[in-house]
């Protein structure tokens, strides 16, 4: 652009009175710099005189410059504000001028005049008046939003223009580097974290059993892909399906269940809830590190599996581990779905993936699929390989994937199925469950959602996994989820230098 070529920024000068004066009585750009009004003569000349004083000054405090294009376009500069830590921008351009480009040109140059004067900030800030909606939209597309502040009783929008790359940090034990690296590197404004420049990381994530490594959970962040989940409520079984109970349509996309205390089973209360030829599923509230999750076919079953030393031992070993009493002790007995649909004549469960990101809900439109080893058949509930779905062996290139597997059902039969998992999300969504750690200032989650379909093609939830086993980003499937997490979530905290295309695979509900 030719602009570009001959725009600069160029100290101010006496010469430069008449055009900063009629400038700065122009109300519809003065509206939007500093406390809102026009500039008097007396303090343009104050202006002018301070910029002066401060060129060549060693204890230089704000660095104002004129824009020019062979013609004066406006001023721009950075100031120390009294209230808050941090230099803040101030940028007037003429009417006429606008909409040219000059401004973004122009942040760029004053940042590489900043990086020359030695200036110990690694971020200009920007403060945007909430009615000042096409700068607003401007810095939404462009710069980090910070937060939002009041002063002397006006709102601000608080945006940071880095003057270095973001730094993100990568935390998975079966990754790729340079997978990753491409991933960020084509966003033109990401580097690695080094632990020698910064103090911490732009942006945190973790996979894997780095989520179990204390050395990372006191990492601030300025994002981060993991969420408290202390007082969640999806991924805690028992919660889940209290809650998904109360809100209007959510009952019918579950299987009739009760709350168990392992340790004190009142086995009158049990014997009612079973119905003749009716198997259930007997599975702990919370993972317990592989132990649990029993088919039992009768009340007589139930009892033998729950009074049997080794389940009893079982227990006392889990909670003598990482788990409370408490959550050792909570249990689930659900009505077994065992007339479910069949893919190859199999028992199958698809894996979808649901991403939290404040209250915005998304899931992603495509899954895996996971299926019991053996054909399914009414008998045998004792046989993991027959009832279980769960024990696959499978590398993610091997699983079938949703819904391309599912094709043999017809374009009618997957519509219908997924407007129930989209009704049925949009329900889960309702359920409020989401908080970051104290550390992050801003973070969102994934969770693995597991659902059957029964024969009559009905859906119904089994449950929402904390630790959904993300597939390693070495994978195709596992690449697609983390560029979709980065275009849908990353691109939109930190905007990237470079066009991405906005394409993605989850969508809102």
């Amino acid at each position: 652009n030719l602009l570009y070529n001959k725009m600069k920024l160029e100290d101010i000068t006496e010469k430069d009175r008449d055009d900063i004066i009629r400038l700065t009585k122009i109300k519809s750009v003065m509206q939007y710099v500093g406390n809102g009004k026009i500039w008097d003569t007396e303090k343009v000349d104050r202006f002018i005189g301070y910029n002066l004083k401060e060129v060549g000054s060693k204890d230089r405090r704000e660095y104002y410059y004129k824009i020019t294009d062979n013609k004066f376009v406006g001023i721009i500069g950075v100031h120390p504000f009294q209230s808050f830590k941090g230099y803040y921008l101030s940028v007037m351009i003429l009417p006429e001028e606008q909409r040219k480009g000059y401004y973004r040109k122009s942040i760029v140059q004053l940042s590489e005049r900043i990086k020359k004067e030695g200036i110990k900030t690694d971020r200009i800030k920007i403060l945007v008046r909430t009615n000042n909606q096409r700068m607003i939209s401007l810095s939404e597309k462009n710069y980090y939003f910070n937060t939002e502040r009041q002063i002397k009783n006006e709102s601000f929008y608080e945006f940071f223009y880095f003057l270095r790359k973001y730094s993100y940090l990568f935390l998975s034990s079966n990754t790729e580097k340079g997978i990753v690296k491409n991933i960020f590197d084509k966003r033109g404004n990401w580097e690695p974290f080094n632990e020698k420049k910064y103090r911490t990381p732009d942006y945190l994530y973790i996979y894997g059993d780095y989520k179990f490594d204390k050395k990372f959970f006191k990492t601030s962040s300025l994002l981060k892909n993991v969420s408290d989940y202390g007082k969640g409520k999806i991924t805690n079984k028992r919660l889940l399906f209290e809650s998904l109970q109360k809100i209007p349509g959510g009952e019918k996309y579950l299987s009739p269940n009760y709350s168990i205390n392992a340790f004190h089973i009142d086995y009158q209360k049990v014997e009612k809830m079973f119905q003749k030829d009716k198997p259930m599923i007997f599975k702990p509230v919370h993972g317990l590190g592989g132990f649990g999750v029993r088919v039992v076919k009768d009340f007589e079953d139930f009892q033998q599996l729950t009074k049997n030393t080794k389940f009893l031992d079982d227990l006392k070993n889990v909670k003598e581990g990482r788990l409370s009493r408490e959550k050792v002790s909570e249990w689930v007995l659900q009505e077994y779905i065992d007339s479910p649909l069949l893919l190859k004549g199999k028992k199958f469960h698809i894996r979808l993936y649901f991403l939290v990101y404040h209250n915005l809900k998304y899931l992603l439109k495509k899954g895996l699929i996971f299926n019991a080893n053996k054909k399914y058949k009414q008998e045998d509930y004792h046989n993991k390989d027959i009832h279980d779905s769960h024990s696959y062996t499978k590398t993610v290139e091997q699983v079938m994937k949703y819904p391309e597997d599912l094709s043999y059902l017809g374009k009618e039969k997957n519509e219908k199925i997924w407007k129930q998992i989209m009704d049925l999300f949009s329900k889960i969504g309702k359920i409020e469950d989401f908080n970051c750690y104290p550390e992050s200032k801003d973070c969102y989650r994934i969770t693995g959602a597991d659902v059957m379909i029964t024969e009559d093609l009905k859906v119904k939830i089994i449950e929402i996994n904390e630790n959904p086993g993300l597939p390693t980003i070495k994978s195709n499937f596992g690449k697609m989820i983390f560029e979709n997490e980065m275009n849908l979530i990353v691109d939109s905290v930190f905007p990237p230098q470079n066009k991405i295309e906005e394409d993605n695979d989850f969508v809102q509900v």
